[in-house]
């Protein structure tokens, strides 16, 4: 006799890809609404002390006005300190946006696209939501391999992506 949670794991709906890029789209796009402020707050934490007129005055001095490298110029940008604020500025901003989604996945199985695309994250042998560790693994993997893992999702039964398969995870449509 079966027991109850190999029953739920046979009726199992997965997700498609469409499905989850859609959800995903749908994630960038909430986000980037809700990042503009932190944007701006960021911008003044990094970047006040930087006025652009004058950095574009001293660029021109250094390297003379006919100088249209761009090389020359992130050079010149990392000589004075300001790439280097730039790329703290964007590691914030990307670490705000990880811990966003780890959020809300953990919290509630789902991010808002995907609740807006009625799916769900879950542990994939047990049907339950998924744990934090499994979330923040499927996270980083998805995230640090592009989202290059989702074209399994079309050749596999359980429709799970790389970084789903490494951190024992699937998407499920709800009912």
């Amino acid at each position: 006799m079966e027991d109850d949670k190999s029953i739920l794991a046979a009726q199992k709906n997965y997700a498609s890809a469409s499905r989850r890029v859609f959800a995903s789209m749908l994630d960038v796009l909430l986000f980037s609404i809700i990042l503009m402020p932190i944007s701006n707050i960021l911008q003044k934490l990094f970047l006040s002390n930087w006025n652009f007129a004058e950095v574009d005055t001293s660029y021109a001095s250094t390297y003379g006005a006919k100088t249209n490298d761009p090389f020359v110029f992130l050079y010149y940008l990392y000589e004075i300190g300001y790439l280097t604020k730039f790329l703290e500025m964007q590691l914030c901003a990307v670490f705000i946006g990880y811990a966003y989604i780890l959020a809300w996945t953990y919290s509630k199985g789902t991010t808002p696209g995907k609740l807006l695309c009625k799916l769900r994250i879950i542990d994939y042998k047990s049907g339950d939501m998924a744990t934090f560790m499994q979330v923040s693994i499927r996270y980083f993997f998805a995230i640090s391999t592009l989202y290059i893992g989702l074209f399994l999702v079309e050749f596999t039964k359980t429709r799970r992506a790389l970084h789903d398969y490494i951190a024992g995870t699937a998407v499920i449509k709800l009912p």
